[in-house]
């Protein structure tokens, strides 16, 4: 497991009473399973973003937590929290349904523009070239 973020990380985004609920998909109010759930989405994400960044310029797994840069890991804590709120039974008529959809949109898109390295970002690359080492910035 790449632990680029905590569960901590997912409640900041969202606010812990409401990922709480997402993640209780049995309405039982456990905490052993809601805390399951929660690395569950914490695992799914990670694993995805490592599998986006294993086709970009970045070497994978990205550098420990502490060193991800915080845009990076507050999209990885948003894909996590997301993956809670839609596999928990998403409705469309739901007032914040669209809001999700965009918010996870937006996510995917800016994951794939630090992955190509169209984002700038202090990752290591396989090339050896650092945002701090001369790279232009493209925002």
């Amino acid at each position: 497991m790449a632990n680029y973020i905590t569960q901590a990380d997912v409640e900041a985004e969202f606010g812990a009473e409401l990922v709480d609920q997402w993640a209780d998909i049995d309405n039982d109010e456990d905490a052993g399973k809601i805390s399951a759930r929660k690395d569950s989405a914490i695992l799914i994400a990670e694993t995805e973003v490592d599998a986006l960044f294993r086709s970009g310029p970045y070497i994978v797994p990205l550098a420990p937590s502490s060193a991800v840069d915080g845009h990076i890991k507050s999209l990885i804590a948003q894909k996590a929290g997301l993956w809670l709120e839609s596999t928990r039974g998403r409705s469309d008529r739901s007032p914040d349904a669209g809001i999700y959809r965009d918010l996870e949109e937006t996510a995917n898109i800016r994951l794939a523009e630090y992955a190509a390295g169209s984002r700038q970002s202090l990752l290591a690359r396989e090339d050896g070239f650092s945002a701090n080492r001369g790279m232009a910035v493209i925002l």
